[in-house]
């Protein structure tokens, strides 16, 4: 793949001398006419910031005369930041919510296109520094967050980015210039810094895909269908369809298939008397035998989790409790991230680096974590059980 230096902006504005009004209409217009400007100007400055519903209608009205293609019921928002809308197409009914910015400047002869009934929301970004944009159907672009091509991104249909992610592609290599960097799949030339960019690949985003907030997905990346990714992961390596990937020392990817789908409201608690000795003593006083401490850690981590859940999925403090969907009250994510909380409240606590996530691998491995999640005592068991082996 081909990352061209004429495509960016910086070489476009400040090549051949041009004045400021020359560089501005680069910028927001890119080879479009002074007519072309003059209608961009007339039209953004007088009902960009129009509110309530009288602003939605004169935009749905007027705004489609900027793209390239624009559907039927398109909706455009307040204070919207649009560049080079000739290289952009908008699909039927896209919604597009305040203070997003839609920049086609780099994408060439493919474009910015965004799939029918997409919603880009609150200061979302989708940008192309160098390289195409699609965004397929039905799909969220969370608010605050960015697509920022420097080489091609291509985003499947229903698929929903959390808010604050970012799938940005391309890379800068400070080296000297001419070199050829490993592996890579082109380079250029960045001749007035001395640099080079060049990118592995396109990063693609298969279809069905929901990630959590604050995502980061890296150049030549490729995300398989029906994936889920936990919020705050880095993605520098591709992640195989229908799985999921959370944060960790290392991206944990197991099957989905390997927890139910589905969730239901947890059992009714246990009477007091029929919980083990560690989980009264945890409730009832400060811990002090090794399960008591097991124990209260746990439900450390509970508390920091039932911040994020609805009131009728918060976790039982019970032992007998079944944590996992259907019985339970999580669902695959919910279990991935107590996971995660779990491995790093006992590293924090005791000095002890456990591994929960490779409980799923192995010949058993899916009856084994069947049973490690069967309950509340059974994955305290287990936790201890692997504390005691790292001592």
């Amino acid at each position: 793949m081909k990352l061209d230096d004429s495509h960016y902006v910086r070489q476009k504005l400040f090549a051949g001398g041009k004045s400021p009004f020359q560089r501005y209409r680069q910028l927001v217009v890119g080879d479009g006419s002074l007519w072309t400007l003059l209608r961009y100007e007339i039209l953004t400055t007088l009902l960009g910031p129009v509110p309530g519903a009288l602003g939605l209608l004169l935009r749905k009205l007027f705004y489609p005369a900027l793209f390239a293609r624009t559907g039927r019921g398109v909706v455009f928002g307040r204070s919207l930041t649009l560049r080079n809308c000739d290289r952009i197409r908008l699909g039927d009914r896209v919604m597009i919510d305040d203070g997003a910015l839609l920049d086609g400047r780099g994408s060439g002869d493919e474009g910015i296109e965004i799939g029918a009934e997409t919603v880009i929301h609150h200061r979302a970004c989708i940008q192309s520094k160098v390289g195409g944009v699609r965004i397929g159907a039905h799909s969220d672009i969370g608010a605050d967050s960015s697509v920022v091509a420097q080489g091609p991104i291509h985003i499947g249909d229903m698929v929903s980015l959390g808010g604050g992610c970012m799938v940005g592609g391309g890379l800068i290599d400070p080296g000297d210039e001419g070199a050829e960097a490993e592996g890579v799949a082109s380079v250029n030339d960045f001749s007035a810094r001395g640099q080079r960019r060049f990118s592995r690949g396109p990063i693609e985003i298969g279809s069905r895909c929901v990630f959590g907030s604050h995502v980061t997905v890296l150049d030549g990346v490729r995300v398989g269908p029906g994936s889920m990714i936990g919020a705050g992961a880095v993605l520098r390596e591709d992640v195989p369809a229908g799985s999921i990937a959370m944060p960790h020392q290392r991206i944990v990817v197991a099957p989905r298939s390997q927890f139910g789908a589905e969730t239901a409201a947890p059992k009714a608690a246990a009477k007091a008397d029929a919980a083990p000795a560690a989980h009264r003593a945890q409730v009832e006083g400060a811990p002090k035998t090794p399960e008591e401490r097991i124990y209260a850690l746990l439900y450390q981590v509970f508390d920091e989790l039932d911040a994020q859940l609805p009131a009728d999925r918060r976790l039982p403090r019970d032992p007998e409790a079944p944590l996992v969907a259907p019985d339970g009250p999580l669902d695959s994510l919910g279990l991935v991230n107590l996971v995660v909380a779990t491995e790093q409240r006992i590293e924090e606590e005791l000095g002890r680096a456990i591994d929960l996530a490779g409980l799923g691998a192995g010949e058993d491995g899916e009856q084994d974590a069947a049973r490690a999640f069967a309950s509340v005592g059974a994955f305290a068991g287990r936790v201890a059980a692997l504390v005691a082996a790292a001592e």
